[in-house]
């Protein structure tokens, strides 16, 4: 399905449709509030469907946890994407994404150079709003570098031992940061 054949529907048909996903019927819920009110409702009947990541992220994904660990990580998260920290990291934010498009301006025809700025751009901005961490700190570098490792142009489905290491190298560099900044 594409996206504007999804609005449509959801325009004529409202909040819950179905569509096509990788070959597969999916049920579309439209919106947090029919998104709450559906899981409330039904949250024993229903599963959670993701990748396994425990072998690098022992909780896995936030929309998989339960009970304790999701009370305890969602309110997290929220702070993090918190729109006053956000505003904090809109000159750097706006820093990588015009430097970034610089980059994609000279890869000209060559689309794996496309792909490849376009890869870094996400692994930036990541960093940038997720970590908090400034495209001038020390760390900045090392850190792009093994967040590619893991993969934000493409999806890593065997999670091999250069994942790990890259992984575990984020790990303790975030670690290190934490502790010096306490």
């Amino acid at each position: 399905t594409d996206r504007r054949g999804l609005v449509d529907k959801v325009a004529k048909l409202g909040p819950l449709v179905t569509a096509s996903w990788d070959g597969h019927v999916a049920i579309c819920v439209i919106g947090f509030p029919t998104a709450r009110r559906l899981l409330s409702a039904h949250a024993t009947d229903l599963q959670p469907i993701s990748i396994n990541l425990k072998t690098i992220v022992p909780n896995g994904f936030l929309r998989t946890m339960e009970g304790g660990l999701h009370k305890h990580y969602r309110p997290v998260f929220s702070r993090a994407f918190d729109e006053r920290i956000l505003n904090l990291a809109e000159s750097d934010i706006r820093i990588v994404i015009r430097e970034g498009l610089a980059e994609y301006a000279e890869a000209g025809e060559d689309a794996g150079e496309r792909l490849s700025v376009m890869e870094r751009i996400t692994a930036r901005l990541l960093i940038r709003t997720c970590l908090g961490i400034s495209p001038d700190n020390y760390h900045f570098a090392e850190l792009e570098r093994d967040f590619l490792i893991l993969g934000p142009g493409h999806f890593v489905w065997q999670v091999g031992d250069d994942q790990r290491r890259a992984f575990d190298r984020i790990r303790q560099r975030l670690e290190g940061l934490l502790k010096n900044s306490a």
